[in-house]
This record gives structure tokens, sequence and C-alpha cells, in this order.
């Protein structure tokens, strides 16, 4: 084609300097003994309509050999709009609940011939059986549901990716039928491969919880705090693992020694932690042990559960208000802190400095516990008139909170 264009050229420069120099030209050619004459313009012409037909000639032989090809790109680019279609339909349908409609729109379009032939929108079948097997759960149609679960499986194993849905959505199946164990080794080869997915860890931990594994689910939650997103859902995982830890620790001191060291002090502070173990303590009258562990947890934050504790644990009252004292510039303002305070100086006898404390917190918030201690004291200097109207607004209060 190149060449031809090239010769065509070439005689039309040729015709140009002829035509420019007003002179006639001739092309001569002997074939056998046969001799033809022409002139320049008329082999010009020929040239032209030859580079015509051949121009037109190759393009329709290239058309019909393409023709079997570009029939093909057609029907695939056609399935693939139907794709993107349904994709779009079935998404808005779940969307908005309707499952049964979000179900008729991938049954309509994901058939086997299109499975087959279409190769390239394979993430479009993958969504497509992700919203077959979230609607059949939402249905709750257990035949639709396994048989999306295993085509979305299909399509997954002819991707390079290692991560697969059709494995979590296996384990969230496997522990909903208490088979844990199993779960626990599937989702332990899914997160080697996939060692930040959200939703691989989250199950991996409910998996541990649900088998009861209580040690190694706050090691692996302590494995995962660098997660920032996983940070509370970790802290519920620790607590729950404290908590059944404790409660299996029975009265052994020994057994609760052994928890004491799975637990870090960042850990022990975080007030329900605290709480946990100060009442295992007091449960084994651990009343010096059981004060550290409140002492630890209150220098960081005030807690209402850790107060009560606080103040149900008096072993040293003196060391205790000084404790108090120390906190006072940290948690002035707190109600529940004034309160204890004051209940604390009125086991020690300290009349004034308790009235001055519970009169505090019930003008920061009114609590019946501040007012019967109030009325404890009145009683005690013989105020009967003043006690009485004290207990009235207790019993006041008591009967707002029912």
């Amino acid at each position: 084609m190149k060449s031809l264009v090239f010769f065509t050229l070439l005689f039309a420069i040729a015709i140009g300097f002829s035509l420019a120099l007003d002179e006639s030209a001739s092309v001569t050619i002997w074939w056998l003994n046969y001799r033809v004459d022409f002139s320049l313009v008329v082999l010009a012409v020929v040239v032209v309509v030859s580079f015509i037909f051949c121009f037109f000639g190759l393009k329709t032989i290239s058309a019909i050999v393409s023709l079997p090809y570009k029939v093909s790109k057609f029907s695939r680019d056609r399935a693939y709009k139907k794709k993107i279609k349904a994709l779009s339909n079935a998404c808005i349908s779940y969307l908005q609940e309707d499952y049964r409609e979000a179900s008729l729109y991938v049954n309509s379009y994901l058939t086997t011939k299109v499975q087959d032939t279409v190769e390239y929108n394979n993430n479009v079948n993958r969504v497509l059986c992700l919203i077959g097997v979230l609607t059949a759960r939402k249905q709750k149609n257990k035949k639709n549901y396994y048989a999306w679960l295993q085509k979305l499986a299909t399509f997954e194993n002819k991707e390079v990716s290692s991560y697969r849905l059709s494995v979590l959505f296996e384990a969230e199946d496997l522990i909903a039928e208490s088979l844990e164990g199993k779960a626990i080794e599937l989702l332990s080869e899914f997160l080697v491969k996939n060692q930040n997915s959200y939703k691989g860890k989250l199950l991996f931990l409910k998996a541990l919880a649900a088998d009861k594994q209580w040690e190694k689910l706050l090691h692996q939650s302590r494995l995962l705090e660098k997660q920032d997103r996983l940070l509370e859902i970790l802290l519920d995982y620790k607590r729950l693992a404290v908590e059944k830890l404790l409660k299996g620790a029975g009265s052994s001191r020994i057994e609760l020694r052994k928890i004491m060291s799975l637990i870090n002090k960042n850990e022990s502070k975080d007030p329900t932690i605290a709480s946990l173990i100060a009442t295992k303590f007091t449960e084994l009258n651990e009343t010096s042990e059981c004060l550290k562990v409140l002492e630890s947890a209150l220098n960081v934050a005030w807690n209402v559960n850790l107060g009560n504790l606080f103040l149900e644990n008096i072993l040293d009252s003196k060391s205790q208000l000084r404790l108090l004292d120390r906190w006072l510039i940290k948690y002035e303002g707190d109600y529940h802190f004034h309160l204890i305070f004051g209940l604390v100086c009125k086991k020690e006898k300290l009349w004034a400095k308790a009235k001055e404390q519970l009169e505090y917190s019930i003008k920061i918030k009114e609590t019946s516990k501040a007012y019967v201690g109030l009325a404890q004291m009145a009683e005690q200097n013989e105020s009967t008139a003043e006690s009485y109207k004290i207990w009235k607004k207790a019993a006041k209060l008591n009967m707002q909170s029912i």
C-alpha cells in the first residue's frame, strides 16, 4: 500500500513538472513484438484508477477477514453493557431493600453462556454474585444463598488476587453452625495472605470468642491494636476475654495471679477491666490489691463504678483521704467524685468537710445518695427537723428515678 501511494505521488509530480514546462511527454512499453505508446496524462489516469481500485479492494478484503472478530467483539461489548446495567439496577434495588427485584436482576443477566464467553468483566460478575449472596441471605433462602456463594467462589478462583469474599462468607456460616474450630483454621489461612483484611480480623476474633479461647482472644486483640478503626471493637473483646478469664478463675488465687500476668498496665487502667479485677479481688478479700488497681485506674480518669468500689473497700481511710485530697484539683466539678469524697469523710466523722463535699455534689447534680448522707449526719447531730426535710428530698428523688 505504501509503495502504491509512493508511485502515484511520483507520477503526479512528473505530470506537474510536464504541465509546468508546457511540454508533452509519452511512455513507450515494449511487450513481445508489440509496442504501446501512452501519453503521460493517460498513464497518470490509469495509475490513479488502479490505485482507487486496489485501495477499495484491499479495504473490502480486510473488512471480510476481520468480520468474525468484530461480530465477536460487538457481542462481548453488548454483554458487558448488560452486566453494567444489571449491576446498577441490582445495586439500586438492594440499597432500596427491594431484595426480590435485586434477585431478579442478577438472575436475569448472569447466565452460564455469558460467564463462559465474557471473561474480561469478571469483576462485574463477582459484584453481581456478591449482591446475589447478600440478597439470598436477606431473603433467608438457603438454596439460592449457597448457589450464589458457589458462583462467587468460581469467579474468585479465576482471579490472581488472594482476597476471597467467599471464604469470609463460609467462615461466617461455620461460626453460625457452631463449627468455630473449622472457622478459625479457615480464617488463619486467609489472614496469612490478607493481613490487612478488616472483615477477616473481626471474624477471627468472633470465632475465638465463640470457641471460648479467651487467652488467645486477648493476645490477638492486642496484636491488632495498630489498626485504628478496630480499637473500640478490640477493647470490647479484651473486656470480654478478661471477664471470662476472671469468672473461670473461681476462688483460686493462683489462677487470679496468672490472669493478672496476662493483662498489661494500660489494659488494667481501662475502667471496665479495672472494675472487673477489683471486684474479683474484693470477692477473695484482697482489699489491698483491689485498692491498688482502683488507684491506678482512678489516677487516669474518674469513673462512677470505680468510685463506688473505692468507697466500699476502705482499708486505710487516712491514706485514702490523702488520695482524694490529691485528686480534688483534677476532678473538681465531678458530682460523683465530691459524693464519694463526702461519704469517706463521713465515715471518718469529719462532719464539716463531709457536709461541704456532699452539698457541693448536690449543687452540681442532685442525687438521693448525697441527701441520705446529709440526713444521716443531721441525725447524728440530733437535728431532727433538718433530717426530716433532707430525707423527704431523698425519697422524692428515688420516686422520680423509678
